[in-house]
């Protein structure tokens, strides 16, 4: 068959197609490595306070909000893997949500302790808090997510019913094998 005939597909449309598998594979990709960060992120340092340059105390994800973001990895990835399977539009904008949940806790919860020193900022001693590779992971993870999300609900075509016109009012439907 040559591109001319009917059915085939022309190079431009083939070339269209692959771009927007590479585009989609690339979201997906992204929604994964943001959901492994949410994760790593729970085992990371976040806040660490030093004394005298001596760390005296380090605070993890974990130690900040309870596994909350490791629970909000691990369901966006089940929320991606429904995505992929089904094309679920739903489970592309929940994964979205995660991502923004995420950022919600990251900015809300962590971002005002982060000059915060506590109780060893009453010794004698200069007292420096510092910010830990988790915070950064957490907000990454967040934005991956987000951008995921809204990605997959752009790149992605309408839903099939969507795309087919609806009877008029007033018209009987007639359903292909139906009389």
């Amino acid at each position: 068959m040559s591109a001319g005939q009917p059915g085939t597909p022309s190079p431009g449309t083939a070339s269209q197609y692959s771009k927007q598998k590479a585009v989609r594979w690339g979201l997906y990709g992204a929604g994964v490595a943001g959901a492994a960060l949410l994760v790593v992120a729970e085992f990371s340092t976040v806040i660490s306070i030093r004394v005298a340059a001596v760390v005296r105390e380090e605070q993890t994800g974990l130690d900040r909000h309870a596994a909350a973001l490791a629970l909000l990895g691990l369901v966006a990835l089940a929320l991606l893997a429904v995505a992929w399977h089904r094309g679920s539009r739903p489970a592309m904008v929940a994964v979205a949500g995660m991502g923004l949940a995420a950022a919600v806790i990251a900015l809300a919860l962590d971002l005002p302790d982060l000059d915060q020193v506590g109780s060893f900022g009453d010794s004698l001693r200069p007292a420096s808090a510092q910010v830990g590779a988790g915070f950064y992971l957490e907000g990454l993870g967040a934005v991956l997510l987000i951008c995921c999300g809204g990605g997959l609900l752009l790149a992605d075509p309408a839903p099939p019913s969507a795309q087919r016109p609806r009877p008029r009012a007033g018209t009987a439907v007639r359903w292909p094998d139906g009389p």
